[in-house]
């Protein structure tokens, strides 16, 4: 891998530790399992404000969750990418793989 895409794998990296930190990763996907727990109350409906926001930090949670996982994902998706072209002599899919990490950086 050249140095300048083990820079920008790097960059994405970094992004990935501090959205795990501010999402608390530990205890998220635990929270978002209370939000749901909550959500399947009929009780909470009979206070429309309290639903409202539980639902809208519910919501927060769940869309958070599945961006960092769409990243991680990504991410490795490239990476191994780039092995198996380096592997095989293809420049091309290479030149893309690093192309689609340079646009992930950006999103991270």
């Amino acid at each position: 891998m050249k140095s300048e895409t083990a820079a920008i794998v790097a960059d994405i990296e970094k992004s990935l530790a501090l959205l795990r930190q501010r999402l608390n990763w530990d205890t998220a996907e635990a929270r978002l399992e209370e939000f749901n727990a909550f959500a399947e109350d009929p009780e909470l409906w009979n206070d429309p404000a309290r639903a409202q926001k539980l639902m809208r930090e519910r919501q927060m949670l769940s869309d958070a969750v599945e961006g960092y996982k769409e990243l991680s994902h990504s991410l490795d998706d490239h990476r191994e990418l780039i092995e198996l072209g380096e592997a095989e002599g293809d420049e091309e899919i290479v030149a893309e793989a690093e192309a689609a990490l340079a646009a992930l950086r950006e999103k991270a």
